[in-house]
Formats: C-alpha cells, sequence, structure tokens
C-alpha cells in the first residue's frame, strides 16, 4: 500500500512508497546474544532511499547502491538512533581498527544487513 507521511504535500502524480520494515537479527560479538532492531526502505519513483540504524562502511554503502534496481539509491545512516558500528568483513578480517575494536557485532553482520536492504528495495521496485 501507499502511504504519505502526515502533513507532507506532493506534487500531483507524485506517491510514495510505504516503508518496509524488516527485523534484523545480530548476534552479539562472544554473547551469544541476539539485538533486534527496525531497518527501513522506501521509494519514491525511480528513487530508492535506505534507513540504516547504524554506522555504515562506505564498503557496503557502495554494494547497496551498486545492486540496487533503482537509478538512484541514497543511504541514511544512523537513523532515528545508533546501533553502533558494523564493520565490513573486511575489516574485520584485514584491516582491522576503531570501529572493530569498539563493535559488539561479530563479522559479517554488515553483509547480512546490506543483502537484507537488497531485497527491500528489489520489493519496494517490484511493486511499484
Amino acid at each position: 500500500t501507499n502511504s504519505t507521511a502526515a502533513g507532507m504535500k506532493l506534487a500531483e502524480g507524485t506517491e510514495i512508497r510505504s516503508v518496509y520494515h524488516a527485523n534484523a537479527i545480530i548476534s552479539k560479538a562472544g554473547m551469544g546474544r541476539e539485538q533486534s532492531f527496525e531497518i527501513g526502505a522506501v521509494s519514491f519513483g525511480d528513487v530508492g532511499f535506505v534507513a540504516a540504524p547504524y554506522e555504515m562502511f562506505d564498503t557496503n554503502g557502495m554494494f547497496i547502491k551498486e545492486n540496487s534496481p533503482f537509478e538512484m539509491t541514497i543511504i541514511a545512516t544512523i537513523s532515528n538512533k545508533t546501533n553502533g558500528y558494523f564493520p565490513s568483513e573486511f575489516a574485520f578480517t584485514v584491516s582491522g581498527g576503531y570501529e572493530v575494536a569498539t563493535t559488539s557485532y561479530v563479522g559479517g553482520t554488515a553483509e547480512r544487513l546490506a543483502d537484507q536492504y537488497l531485497v527491500m528495495l528489489t520489493e519496494q521496485y517490484n511493486n511499484k
């Protein structure tokens, strides 16, 4: 279904695709716990938007943009709240750094989330 944000005025013939939320289950490193939070995607015509409630590495953002079915894809990180850093698998295995040292998430989590965003964007694209 289509939805419009409260009070938002749109040009005639323009529609906002409804936000698609997914539940991302993320394993805490070494703690055996899981954390659940919502991630979202929305589209306006030929533009797809991703809302990530965490700090995304540029490699994961570029992966989403390069594989998105939309002509243009915009990614907003630290949207609505933050769940910290989600380093790329490359950072975990090769480069290390502050983000890897301070994150409480396991390697591969960022790539799993990027794949989920592509599923949501593809669904948005196919339903426009």
